[in-house]
């Protein structure tokens, strides 16, 4: 705790940072109280606690004005407290070496039920054996495997009548007798094999990590905000925005506006995007990258892909690229409509030439390294081209919405 003497009043601490449009002050409990009896208006808002803040700067989140899912995300990250997270840890530990422990019983509880299976199997055989005086039958049999070389009709017939003589005694035995034997000796067996001890406990050890391990994880489960959902909230408030610079550069009057393609739902790959826009014109592409980043672009331009590739011309000059997270607007260069768009079967979409925006197929590699060759954006100060768009070198796109815009 921190030891900040309060000059005011004689052995207080300051405890609490007290901010305003006015001033910032740092205040005991007495100040506080004083101040708040004195102006009633001290808002709960505009309170820091000083300790909480000299350990944590999330705590410090509260006073600018960041996005509410990623405040909430933050402010829950003190909360982890570490000596009682891995005090879960060694408990799950402990318990992992008691199940390796049961399990190396379970094993041997295993093997020694196989070679009861395989005793239990020889004990009923011996007891059939002695039962169907077994070797008399195999005698037969045997007499006619030695004599198959010399063997005749007279010997077969011989034999056959010794097997029903066999046969005939043997249904004539005491099956009740028989049944009593038989029975005895499962019986025997069955209590020795359902004894499963080393299992039992198993299960009891497994069930119990099992739930450790669900509260663990619902311990320290963060709520990561969801940069897609988040994203929807922001386009559609943006997307008024662009169908205003569009029927300005375009100087029509838009008539209506259709998603036509959407990555999440209709598959963020190459063939997927060619087979929804190919033949199309009068599209407006927004992107979302796994930064977060909101980038697009708009052109009245015929979308034709071929297997060699193909620049198009926007003798319109209505062309644009769009950064939504920086708030800019890059629109095509005179001498530079000729390459407004690049359109090639392997590729994804693609603008300019060098690129300014290129998206390869896979919606992940590309650039935009070259920002600026054909759409402008001097009027902008950017310092990292290749990071502008993108949040990051690569598009590593999450979401990518195609509208085909109709006008009157």
């Amino acid at each position: 705790m921190l030891q900040i003497p309060c000059f005011q009043h004689d052995k207080s601490l300051k405890k609490f940072i007290l901010i305003n449009k006015m001033e910032t002050k740092i205040l005991c409990d007495v100040c506080l109280t004083e101040l708040n009896q004195k102006s009633n208006q001290v808002n709960s808002d505009d309170l820091i606690y000083l300790d909480n803040a000299y350990k944590t700067p999330e705590i410090l989140l509260k006073k600018i004005n960041i996005s509410k899912d990623l405040l909430n995300f933050f402010m829950e990250q003190p909360n982890y407290d570490e000596f009682l997270l891995n005090h879960q840890i060694k408990i799950l530990e402990k318990r992992v070496e008691e199940i390796n422990y049961f399990l190396q019983g379970m094993l041997q509880e295993l093997k020694y039920k196989v070679i009861f299976i395989l005793e239990l199997k020889s004990k009923i055989r011996n007891e059939l054996e002695h039962e169907f005086q077994f070797n008399n039958f195999k005698n037969i049999i045997d007499n006619l495997e030695i004599s198959r070389e010399s063997l005749t009709q007279q010997i077969l017939e011989q034999n056959e009548q010794y097997l029903h003589q066999y046969f005939q005694k043997l249904m004539s035995n005491d099956v009740e007798n028989l049944n009593k034997t038989l029975y005895q000796i499962l019986e025997k067996r069955r209590l020795v094999f359902e004894n499963q001890e080393q299992f039992l406990k198993l299960e009891e050890y497994f069930h119990h990590i099992t739930y450790k391990h669900q509260q663990l994880i619902k311990q320290i489960q963060p709520n990561f905000p969801n940069v897609v959902i988040n994203y929807r909230s922001i386009i559609e408030q943006y997307k008024q925005k662009l169908f205003d610079i569009i029927g300005l550069r375009q100087e029509k009057t838009i008539k209506s506006n259709q998603l036509i393609y959407q990555g999440t739902r209709d598959g963020l790959q190459g063939d997927q995007f060619w087979y929804y826009i190919k033949g199309r014109s009068n599209l407006l592409m927004i992107f979302l990258s796994k930064s977060g980043y909101i980038f697009g672009a708009y052109t009245p331009c015929l979308w034709t892909p071929t297997f060699t590739g193909k620049y198009v011309q926007d003798d319109s000059l209505s062309s644009f690229l769009f950064s939504q997270t920086h708030d800019q607007v890059y629109p095509i260069k005179y001498n530079q409509r000729d390459k407004a768009i690049y359109c090639k079967y392997d590729y994804g979409p693609c603008f300019g030439s060098g690129w300014d925006i290129k998206i390869l197929s896979d919606f992940q590699e590309g650039s935009s390294n070259h920002i600026g060759t054909t759409y402008k954006c001097d009027q902008y100060l950017i310092d990292k081209k290749k990071n502008h768009l993108f949040g990051q070198c690569k598009p590593l796109i999450i979401e990518c919405e195609i509208f085909q815009i109709c006008f009157i």
